[in-house]
């Protein structure tokens, strides 16, 4: 006979796609990511919080031709390590993934507060598994 004090327990993701924000929030990367990927400017992603921040931060490797567009409609110039370091670039790509985020219904503690746009893809950091998976701690080594 079960009491009226069982607990239960659901698994949302895998132990090591999961962090713990400071204020005791769970985040599953993996998940939040695969939403992410939605938006119009990511070719790659990376998703990373600590549990000593209130925020998730977000890890980016551009679509090249989206991003050049978006320089373009902006009347930014510059090559594409330029254009990845651009704080409007920047800006309007982290708008547009809050924007995708908010529409697939992700809480605000799961919404990146900050990106960093990286020009050189995650396969060239070597930071990737032979099935393109993300190696978060090795990811987490190269961009501390």
């Amino acid at each position: 006979m079960m009491s009226a004090t069982t607990k239960a327990v659901s698994i949302i993701d895998r132990k090591k796609n999961i962090f713990k924000l400071q204020q005791g929030e769970y985040v599953a990367a993996e998940k939040v990511e695969n939403i992410y990927m939605k938006g119009a400017f990511l070719a790659e992603i990376f998703l990373h919080g600590e549990s000593t921040e209130t925020f998730c931060v977000c890890i980016g490797v551009p679509n090249k031709k989206a991003l050049h567009e978006l320089a373009i409609s902006k009347g930014i110039e510059g090559d594409f390590s330029e254009l990845c370091r651009h704080d409007t670039i920047r800006v309007e790509v982290l708008s547009d993934l809050n924007k995708v985020g908010k529409e697939a219904g992700l809480a605000g503690f799961e919404q990146a507060k900050n990106i960093y746009l990286d020009h050189q893809s995650f396969v060239e950091k070597g930071i990737v598994t032979n099935t393109m998976k993300i190696q978060r701690h090795e990811a987490k080594k190269a961009y501390k």
